[in-house]
């Protein structure tokens, strides 16, 4: 008599259905984030003018979640994270319904944008922790690495094609644009309630403020999470000139709500680039040290001011200037002779804009004196 073992379960995560319709969830959601997010600050800046207004945006949808941080864990394990995500996708559905309404009565006063920010972030507050925690409840053991991966590809893709669709959409009708993010939340909370009820254990812990606490302690004595979670923090916090690319491509660049959407999608491109470097030449040695420095020149980096880089040959130039909101990269390359260089036993050396112009051209800059004009000596 021969027995057959049972098939070992598959390590693919697509072949278990129920991950299916959460990874399809996932991706629902964050192109109705990312649509949301681009015409809502197209809508702002063209109803207001104002700057400042740009920056509520994002105060509103990230305020909730800093507030209920304590809650919003504990949350996700004493319920069904299913149901959690299935109400707060609706409450962001309905978001979407009230700014359409908002927009077709042709609003004058700004603040009910805000209020309605200030709920869809709290709906997202919830929905973070309980989809990382729901992905292990949909696959075994053995295909939570490939689910893992399939989420962060769902996110990258949607920060990445989302804006683009989101900008041509409000090239349109900004209501177009919010009724495709109503339409993929509707879609996004069919998609988690065709998930079978998974498996869950709910923590019967009694709640006290040593529970909420718990994630904090475990931060704190875990340096290298401390570290990599500050860096990251700084980052982002010094990132958020992003906010602003409404100004550039509507009164700069004049580029349009395509053109908003294609400055939106850069940076999501470029972490793409990025990502694709690491995955080949991976960092083996002085990671903390390379993200530390990574971050410092980030930030380090002064408004109004140029750096510039030069080859060996000294017949490239490279220049990074920040003009106030974000970096921008030139170059330049002499075919014949080479740019007249500082010593090198000076580390850092500030120019003149006349010195500057006259290095960028390859002419004597040491020589140039007032009104911009080169002695000869």
């Amino acid at each position: 008599m021969s027995t057959e073992s049972a098939p070992a379960p598959s390590r693919q995560a697509f072949a278990y259905r129920d991950y299916r319709f959460f990874w399809a969830a996932t991706a629902l959601t964050s192109f109705a984030a990312q649509i949301m997010g681009i015409t809502v600050g197209l809508e702002v800046y063209l109803l207001t003018k104002n700057p400042f207004d740009l920056g509520l945006v994002g105060l509103s949808t990230f305020a909730p979640a800093l507030l209920l941080v304590l809650v919003t864990g504990l949350a996700a394990d004493r319920f069904n994270r299913r149901i959690i995500i299935a109400i707060c996708g609706s409450v962001e559905l309905l978001c979407a319904v009230a700014l359409i309404a908002y927009t077709a009565a042709g609003p004058k006063e700004v603040w009910p944008v805000f209020a309605i920010l200030v709920v869809i972030g709290t709906a997202r507050a919830f929905t973070g922790p309980a989809g990382s925690s729901l992905a292990p409840n949909v696959v075994p053991p053995q295909a939570l690495a490939s689910a893992i991966a399939l989420n962060a590809s769902a996110w990258q893709t949607a920060n990445i094609i989302g804006p683009v669709v989101g900008g041509v959409l409000a090239s349109i009708s900004l209501q177009l644009a919010f009724g495709t993010a109503a339409l993929f939340s509707a879609l996004a909370v069919g998609s988690i309630l065709m998930i079978a009820a998974p498996k869950q254990k709910i923590s019967a812990q009694a709640t006290s403020l040593s529970t909420l606490l718990a994630g904090f302690r475990y931060i704190w004595h875990e340096k290298v999470v401390l570290g990599a979670i500050s860096l990251d923090l700084f980052a982002v916090l010094l990132g958020g000139a992003t906010a602003l690319l409404p100004v550039f491509a509507r009164d700069i660049l004049h580029a349009g709500p395509v053109g908003l959407g294609l400055l939106r999608t850069s940076p999501a491109i470029g972490a793409l680039a990025m990502s694709l470097v690491l995955a080949r030449f991976p960092l083996t040695r002085n990671v903390g040290k390379t993200m530390l420095g990574a971050v410092a020149v980030f930030g380090a980096a002064h408004p109004h001011t140029a750096y510039i880089f030069a080859n060996k040959r000294a017949n490239r130039l490279k220049i990074l200037v920040h003009d106030g909101f974000g970096i921008w990269l030139a170059a330049r390359r002499l075919h014949q002779g080479k740019f007249i260089w500082a010593s090198n036993d000076v580390p850092t050396l500030s120019l003149q804009h006349g010195q500057l112009d006259a290095l960028v051209l390859g002419l004597p800059w040491q020589r140039v004196g007032p009104h911009a004009v080169i002695s000869v000596v």
